[in-house]
């Protein structure tokens, strides 16, 4: 194990340096993106240090990488997850699924609404289409009171 630990301190400082370089930041920019304190980057860095889980999880993280990305395929080990922590997770899991059911009701019920509108819509558009349809035959809008006057009155029965 030490002989794995002493060849991934290169290959983990080179990795931690060339992805630092890439983003143009600096190691103190690192150290602050990470929340890593500098001491132990610039330990890590130079290869002095194969930093702990945490650290190196940290500092993947701002690199948007992998442990294993950046140990160059090695990844320290993980404790197991204890019951307390996988019993969390099924609950958090139930949680979670549950509100995606909720919220895939609620996305249901808002396409329907959508159609709905959307259906009101085209029918006021041929609504808006007939009227501009009458009134153009007709030439204006005073024409137009005229006509719909004339017609609501045929269709009134003679009250004489």
């Amino acid at each position: 194990m030490e002989n794995t630990r002493k060849k991934i301190k290169p290959d983990l400082a080179r990795n931690i340096i060339s992805r630092r370089n890439l983003r143009d930041w600096s190691a103190e920019e690192l150290s602050k993106r990470c929340d890593v304190p500098y001491p132990t980057l610039r330990d890590i860095e130079a290869g002095i240090s194969g930093g702990s889980t945490k650290t190196l999880s940290k500092v993947a993280s701002a690199l948007e990488c992998s442990i294993e990305e950046l140990t160059g395929g090695f990844s320290p080990p993980k404790a197991p997850p204890t019951v307390d922590a996988m019993a969390t997770l099924v609950n958090e899991n139930a949680r979670l699924r549950a509100e995606n059911a909720n919220l895939h009701e609620k996305i249901s019920d808002l396409d329907e609404g959508i159609a709905k509108t959307i259906a009101e819509l085209e029918h006021l558009e041929r609504i808006e289409r007939r009227y501009q349809a009458i009134l153009n035959k007709l030439g204006s809008e005073d024409a137009l009171d005229e006509w719909l006057k004339s017609t609501s009155e045929k269709k009134q029965p003679n009250s004489a």
